[in-house]
């Protein structure tokens, strides 16, 4: 087992990427190829930033996940954003409709 910085061992699922892709609402998610658009090009962006933090191979399993499932999401039918969670244990899509959040003043972004 791998230790971390703090010299505690790792476990895992902290060694192994997992990705939240969030695509609020935008018009083009009407049109499947503009939805296949959208996802594909965050999808190029995420396999960016975890190459940064991971090897090669881990990012491949968790980015091939992401990119079979990525033609099997449905268009919304209504105006609904898309999230998508994959690990390399499970993913799942969610659908959800504009709300508005609040955040707790720890949890929004400063800067």
């Amino acid at each position: 087992m791998k230790n971390n910085k703090n010299n505690t061992p790792e476990t895992t699922e902290e060694t192994e990427p997992r990705v939240s892709l969030v695509l609020p609402f935008e018009k083009e998610m009407i049109k499947k190829k503009g939805l296949y658009n959208l996802l594909t090009e965050a999808a190029d962006k995420l396999e960016i930033d975890l190459l940064k933090d991971y090897p090669e191979k881990k990012v491949g399993l968790v980015m091939n996940r992401l990119r079979n499932l990525i033609p099997g999401v449905k268009c919304p039918k209504r105006e609904m954003s898309v999230c998508i969670f994959v690990s390399p244990i499970t993913e799942k899509v969610y659908y959800f409709t504009n709300t508005t959040l609040h955040f707790p003043p720890s949890l929004k972004k400063s800067g």
